[in-house]
């Protein structure tokens, strides 16, 4: 039979559980609530940039900017670190969201853009909504929040006709 004195160790035991077992609880409910409110969004801290594959670079010049009705220009620079000058043909924009893949919905294509960029100079590629094979394709949804967009660049190199790809991510806050 068991004595009194550790039925009183086992009760102390219990509510000093119990009672930091609520003291957790308030935090994980605090931290859901600010989070819920966007105190913890990480898209603002986020740095502002863009990366490509396959001797593609960005430039320093990459931008979002909307005239305030719905219609987008996108502005960036690609370096050419080939050793022949390239032409790009299309590019392809999507939003991503932050650690996921693609968020779904309709690309923006802007097709037969034909830019030339010759080795190791920038080639500045510009296009808006209305160069685009697609009228509305929602870059512009929740506007002024950081965001980050998957980029698919098709262009051709000097003196020949096969088609190459350059993938990339544009992080930018749409203007």
């Amino acid at each position: 039979m068991k004595s009194l004195k550790s039925y009183t160790k086992g009760q102390a035991a219990l509510e000093f559980l119990t009672t930091y077992g609520w003291a957790f609880l308030v935090i994980l409910v605090a931290i859901g609530g600010l989070s819920y409110f966007g105190v913890f969004d990480l898209g603002r801290v986020l740095p502002d940039g863009c990366k490509l594959d396959n001797s593609l670079e960005c430039g320093s010049v990459f931008a979002i900017q909307t005239d305030g009705a719905a219609t987008y220009r996108v502005d960036f620079e690609v370096r050419n670190g080939r050793d022949q000058q390239i032409t790009i043909g299309d590019v392809s924009i999507i939003e991503k969201g932050l650690g996921e893949s693609t968020t779904g919905g309709t690309p923006c294509v802007a097709p037969a853009l034909g830019t030339t960029v010759n080795p190791d100079t920038f080639g500045s590629v510009s296009f808006t909504e209305a160069d685009t094979a697609v009228d509305t394709c929602g870059i512009f949804e929740n506007e002024g929040s950081k965001k980050t967009y998957q980029l698919l660049i098709n262009y051709t190199v000097a003196g020949s006709t096969i088609p190459l790809q350059s993938n990339g991510e544009l992080t930018t806050t749409p203007q």
